[in-house]
């Protein structure tokens, strides 16, 4: 998401996770938003903290799109795809916890 108004470290965007069944959210400012960044939002904030999903879904943005997220994401998950009306969707929850980081 973003970008926002610069923070410290010229941080101007928010990578964030939603899991569906519970809502919890898992967000990081970012600087900029990379495959690199999203695969290691996913290890650090998502598999380390949880255990590996069962599912991931991600909107059609390039760094969710390109090789090396996909490949990282296909060692550990088998059951992952691109869709955007869900994101969308969670996405406008979660705007109040958002504002709240």
């Amino acid at each position: 998401m973003g970008p926002f108004p610069i923070a410290t470290g010229q941080q101007k965007f928010i990578i964030l996770a939603v899991d569906y069944f519970t809502k919890w959210v898992e967000a990081e400012p970012l600087e900029k938003i990379t495959e690199l960044n999203a695969k290691q939002f996913l290890w650090k904030n998502i598999i380390c903290h949880f255990g590996i999903p069962v599912r991931v879904i991600t909107d059609n943005g390039t760094q969710f799109t390109g090789k090396i997220f996909t490949s990282f994401v296909n060692i550990f998950i088998f059951n992952s795809s691109t869709q955007l009306s869900p994101i969308l969707r969670l996405i406008g929850k979660q705007r109040l916890q958002i504002k709240q980081f």
